[in-house]
This record gives structure tokens, C-alpha cells and sequence, in this order.
């Protein structure tokens, strides 16, 4: 369960990451991934550490919008934690 708004548990942070990887190994299940990724970040309790990849949040600071730039920041995201 989320510690607060934005804030993840140390199990929730492994869970977060399984389901986000299996839905990219599985995206083209899915019609609209990016929409499971909007619906995975509200049952999480909206961590930040995902902000980068909802399409109706502002970009970070130096990086455009759109859906390229979301699936590499998702991608890259998987990656990173795949290293812890």
C-alpha cells in the first residue's frame, strides 16, 4: 500500500515494476498500453517515479511530449530496475 502521495513501500516498488514490465512485454494485448500504464499509476497511488510516462502530465524539463518519448522513458524505466 502507498505511504502517501507519490511515496512507495519497498514491496509496492517490486510490484510497480513487475506489473509495468509485463505490460510492455505484453502491450500488443492491449489497445491502449499507455491508457493500462494511466490506470496502473491511479492504483499505486500516482508515484512519481512513473509521471514521466502519463501522456496528460507536463513533461520533465528538457523533453518534448508525445508518445515516443513516453515508450522510451517506459522502456528505460523497466531497464533501470532490472539493475536493482
Amino acid at each position: 500500500t502507498p505511504v502517501g502521495e507519490g511515496a512507495l513501500s519497498a514491496p509496492d516498488k517490486y510490484w510497480l515494476f513487475a506489473a509495468l514490465a509485463w505490460l510492455y512485454q505484453n502491450q500488443s494485448d492491449y489497445d491502449d498500453p499507455i491508457e493500462m500504464i494511466e490506470m496502473i499509476h491511479a492504483d499505486f497511488g500516482h508515484p512519481e517515479e512513473i509521471n514521466r510516462f502519463i501522456r496528460y502530465a507536463p513533461p520533465p524539463p528538457g523533453e518534448s511530449p508525445g508518445l515516443d518519448n513516453i515508450y522510451r522513458a517506459w522502456l528505460e524505466f523497466i531497464d533501470a530496475q532490472r539493475s536493482y
